[in-house]
Parts: C-alpha cells; structure tokens; sequence
C-alpha cells in the first residue's frame, strides 16, 4: 500500500511516467493472491486519476491490462 501511495503521490506531482512504472513494478511483484481486492482496487485510483490524455498512454494502459487480469482472476475466485 506504501509503495501505491508513493506512485500516486508520483502522479500527483506531475511525474506521471515515474508513477506509473513505479505501481506496475510493485504489481507485478506481488503474487497473484496479493494483488487481488483491496491493492487492486488502490492501483486502479492511480490511473482513474489520471488526466484524459495521460490515461491513453502506453504505460497506464500497461497497468490497466494489469490490474484487468487481476481483477478478473478475483472475480472468478469468488
């Protein structure tokens, strides 16, 4: 949740790049099982966020695809 905080913050300042690359690197460190529900859900503010034009970009619709699997993986686990 830390290391989230700190790419939203990242984002926030205008560092969106960073920001971005900072929340998949934590993502996809996590095992699947950690990633799901509530980290998740917080990696998703991140680019919900984001302005329009940045959330088009290559490296927030990385996170997105992400986030989508994992989302999904949760959903069927339920």
């Amino acid at each position: 949740m830390t290391r989230l905080d700190q790419a939203q913050c990242l984002t926030y300042t205008g560092k969106i790049s960073d920001g971005l690359q900072y929340a998949t690197d934590t993502i996809t460190s996590l095992t699947e099982s950690r990633r799901q529900g509530i980290i998740t859900l917080r990696a998703q503010e991140i680019t919900r966020e984001l302005p329009d034009r940045e959330r088009k970009s290559a490296l927030a619709r990385d996170l997105d695809e992400l986030l989508a699997l994992t989302a999904g993986k949760d959903k069927a686990g339920s």
